[in-house]
């Protein structure tokens, strides 16, 4: 990826541009206590959260303010990514894992937010599935996350997550033809 300056990639697309009082609110906060609220190792060496999250795993230093991708094929971290990790440390609480999926119209105030501007981006794939639901489905199958072969929900959907994605919170993903 190129390195674009600040003005090119806008606002709210530079990590740089996290609220500092984000990394403030972190910094106040018992490391051990962060770590076994959110399930997730911290490595006092290196003074670093040890967060798995999408086949990754990231490393928070809260006091130089920086995450980084730990793999071998280490990617440029987005804004929001930064954004998700940090609130996630912050906020998560003890709950546990139940089992349940939960949808975005479920939370409290998700059938606002996941309209508008967090709506999921599906036109290239609608313009390029559209007419040819059996490569849509076919592509979905060899995906990575794919669970190998099509079935009708509920049945689709993992009735317990992994644990260690994002401590408590495992996306899934699922495809569907259009309605």
């Amino acid at each position: 990826m190129n390195e674009l300056t600040k003005k090119e990639r806008g606002i709210y697309e530079d990590p740089k541009g996290i609220d500092p009082l984000l990394w403030e609110e972190l910094n106040k906060l018992d490391r051990n206590e962060v770590a076994s609220r959110a399930s997730v190792q911290y490595n006092t060496n290196n003074t670093c959260f040890l967060i798995p999250f999408l086949d990754r795993i990231y490393g928070c230093n809260p006091t130089q303010q920086f995450i980084r991708d730990t793999s071998e094929t280490a990617e440029e971290l987005s804004f929001q990514l930064y954004l998700v990790l940090l609130n996630y440390l912050i906020r998560v609480k003890p709950l546990g894992i139940s089992g349940r999926m939960v949808t975005g119209q479920e939370l409290k105030g998700g059938d606002f937010f996941f309209k508008g501007p967090h709506v999921l981006f599906t036109r290239p794939l609608e313009k390029r599935f559209d007419r040819d639901p059996d490569a849509f489905t076919e592509a979905g199958l060899k995906s990575k996350d794919s669970m190998g072969s099509p079935c009708d929900l509920p049945q689709s959907v993992p009735q317990v997550p992994k644990p260690g994605e994002c401590g408590t919170i495992q996306p899934v993903r699922m495809i569907w033809s259009n309605d």
